[in-house]
């Protein structure tokens, strides 16, 4: 298997002033991002003419990646042509390189990713969604690990060309990055004998026969390092969330812990409900291309949704890492009423109503106001009533920032 190596000078984003720093940032795409785009593609993204041959590209590749059914009889055909490939670079990988950032950021808690040589598993690793979101991620950071990447997919193209994308990548961050290309089937796995910190699976598990899945979790187990996490990331649509939440139930009954999102170790509360589903929806700053696109398609981009699971075999949860006993996850946007304002919270008790009547607002409950759905609060004097938790006028409620 080919390793390939790169080391430049460093071109990153700076973040902006006034920008939350935690989880909730409204994401911006990093500088070298374009041009990458554009060197790997060939085109240019202020171009009318060229965004429309992509938006026809990216129609296409849509209407064939929603339809789950006849992507899971046929997981590598789409991708095999450089038309597809380069439309999923362009479009999806630009929407979904961010949403690595909030899960690094809690795994960052730990010291797993505070080391000289970080080895990741990227398994149906695509054109390269998963390298420009550790780069995203590490560019900024004072300890930029190099980043040892093994690229694993059906489709051999696809390692190919997430190698070029590495390489364009890194000759703008400065980060060493080495990557295998290994073709690779999560499926029926084999060819891969090493252990790895980091195992990411982006958009793979609606991939996967459901029959293969609990086989699937025993390899990647197998597979990780001492104190490697596994990070599963997944389309925030209901089917596909509460696949991976069914999976999270199995995986923590065959002695896996959840690291993140969750503070429970127990069964997932919303899989009681077939109504119900649970993800992320961090707000972003749509490039002007990614807008076009969405006009030409009718897509509408404006935030980052998705569900997500960090996991681990070595008992090591968030919850450790943080400065309160009991920590709860907004798991629902804030809803604001006439007479009060309320949100589901989920702890290791499990999901609970949390409201505070407009008239019990005050300084120590401020932190309520700005609540986003997968923050970290902290709650104190609050009233524990059957149906719901009441925030008094003397309750605190404050936001922890995990990184």
């Amino acid at each position: 298997m080919p390793t390939r190596s790169w080391r430049c000078t460093a071109a990153g984003m700076t973040k902006k002033p006034g920008e939350r720093a935690d989880q909730t940032v409204t994401r911006t795409l990093p500088e070298w991002w374009v041009p990458v785009l554009e060197s790997i593609a060939g085109i240019r993204l202020d171009s009318t003419a060229d965004l429309r041959r992509v938006a026809a590209a990216v129609r296409e590749l849509s209407h064939y990646l929603n339809d789950t059914a006849e992507r899971r009889e046929s997981t590598t055909r789409y991708m095999n042509s450089t038309r597809a490939r380069e439309a999923y670079l362009l479009y999806f990988s630009t929407v979904n390189l961010l949403k690595l950032l909030p899960a690094l950021r809690e795994l960052n808690a730990t010291d797993v990713l505070q080391t000289a040589r970080l080895r990741v598993l990227d398994v149906g690793c695509g054109p390269g969604t998963g390298v420009a979101g550790l780069h995203a991620f590490f560019q900024d950071r004072s300890e930029r690990p190099i980043l040892d990447i093994t690229a694993a997919d059906a489709v051999q193209s696809n390692v190919r060309s997430y190698a070029r994308a590495a390489e364009l990548i890194a000759a703008q961050t400065g980060i060493v990055t080495e990557v295998r290309e290994t073709p690779f089937n999560l499926a029926t796995p084999r060819g891969i004998d090493e252990e790895y910190d980091l195992i990411i699976g982006m958009n793979v598990l609606n991939e996967l026969p459901r029959g293969k899945r609990k086989g699937a979790m025993q390899w990647l187990g197998e597979h990780l390092s001492a104190n490697g996490h596994l990070l599963v990331i997944e389309p925030a649509l209901r089917e596909t969330s509460r696949e991976l939440l069914e999976l999270r139930d199995y995986a923590v009954e065959t002695g896996w812990t959840v690291f993140a999102p969750c503070f429970r170790q127990a069964d997932c509360p919303a899989l009681q409900k077939a109504t119900d589903w649970c993800h992320h929806d961090v707000p972003w700053q749509r490039p002007g291309f990614i807008e076009a696109i969405d006009e030409e398609i009718g897509n509408v981009k404006h935030s980052l949704k998705f569900s997500y699971l960090l996991l681990n075999r070595h008992d090591s949860t968030l919850g450790d890492h943080l400065d309160t006993d009991d920590p709860h996850r907004v798991v629902s946007e804030l809803f604001v009423e006439k007479g009060r304002t309320w949100c589901y919270s989920c702890s290791a008790a499990g999901r609970e109503v949390l409201q505070r009547n407009k008239r019990d607002r005050g300084e120590a409950n401020m932190d309520f106001d700005a609540l986003e759905r997968y923050d970290i609060i902290e709650m104190n004097g609050i009233e524990r009533r059957e149906h719901d938790n009441r925030v008094p006028p003397g309750g605190t409620v404050r936001r922890i920032t995990a990184d």
